[in-house]
């Protein structure tokens, strides 16, 4: 796993469960943006 891309899906995750707690992201967009960080930044599985 690469280091970079696993700092930047963690910190995109912190920055969209903080924007929900302060009550700027709705439970759906929050999934949402954490579906969309996996999708970007953790790494694809050997079979794709």
């Amino acid at each position: 796993m690469e280091i970079r891309n696993e700092l930047r899906y963690r910190l995109a995750v912190a920055l969209w469960e903080q924007m929900a707690a302060d009550g700027l992201l709705t439970k759906e967009e929050l999934a949402r943006a954490k579906q969309l960080s996996a999708e970007r930044y953790l790494p694809r599985t050997v079979w794709e």
